[in-house]
């Protein structure tokens, strides 16, 4: 048994955290930009996070 059972578990997470750091591959934020374009014939297009194709109307 550790004499400090506290540091030694503390030592262990930091080790694993370094472990899944090591791996990590992307840090996903939940918040993504998507640029999109249209023509200027294409009326009532919504801007939202995901385009929607509905209330689009060509002049």
């Amino acid at each position: 048994m550790p004499r400090n059972p506290t540091r030694h578990a503390a030592r262990r997470s930091s080790r694993s955290w370094r472990a899944l750091w090591d791996f990590l591959p992307v840090i996903l934020t939940g918040n993504y930009y998507s640029p999109f374009a249209w023509r200027r014939e294409l009326s009532g297009v919504i801007r939202s996070a995901p385009l929607v194709f509905w209330n689009i109307e060509k002049r």
